[in-house]
């Protein structure tokens, strides 16, 4: 199964549509949260501003354990991205 396909499978399972609702759902705010309030900063350039969760991978999507997950600013998170 390619990684596409399993990231659609949690998704799934977890009983969101798409991976932006379960972006926008509890269930990753209160994830979104607790890392934020466990990290404090950005853990690329150690701001503390506009703080927001990436995933590392997708593998555990709606099950993420904290080494799934790092909390950048929105700087670093576009970044990333690019």
């Amino acid at each position: 199964m390619g990684v596409q396909q399993m990231f659609k499978n949690h998704v799934f399972a977890l009983g969101f549509e798409s991976y932006s609702e379960y972006l926008f759902s509890c269930l990753w705010r209160s994830k979104s949260d607790q890392m934020i309030n466990i990290k404090k900063v950005c853990e690329l350039c150690g701001n503390n501003k506009s703080l927001q969760v990436h995933h590392k991978t997708y593998e555990n999507v709606g099950n993420e354990k904290q080494r799934d997950l790092q909390v950048l600013c929105r700087s670093c998170h576009e970044e990333v991205h690019k």
